[in-house]
């Protein structure tokens, strides 16, 4: 996967969320490459809702 999350909407995600998830995404990409197919975000995050330090972070990832 070659998208930053940084990239796809960074108004609504807040910046130490989205450093988080681009490290995790470069390290998933790194051990085991081309296998994530998507990464959706859902909870407080996709709702404008997340507070930092008392959420966090809800994900699901789709592997080929």
């Amino acid at each position: 996967m070659k998208h930053s999350v940084s990239t796809i909407q960074p108004n609504r995600i807040p910046v130490k969320v989205s450093e988080a998830l681009d490290d995790y995404l470069k390290i998933a990409d790194e051990r085991l490459p081309d296998l994530l197919e998507s990464f959706y975000l859902f909870g407080s995050i996709s709702i404008n809702a997340h507070q930092e330090g008392l959420s966090d972070i809800d994900f699901f990832a789709v592997v080929k």
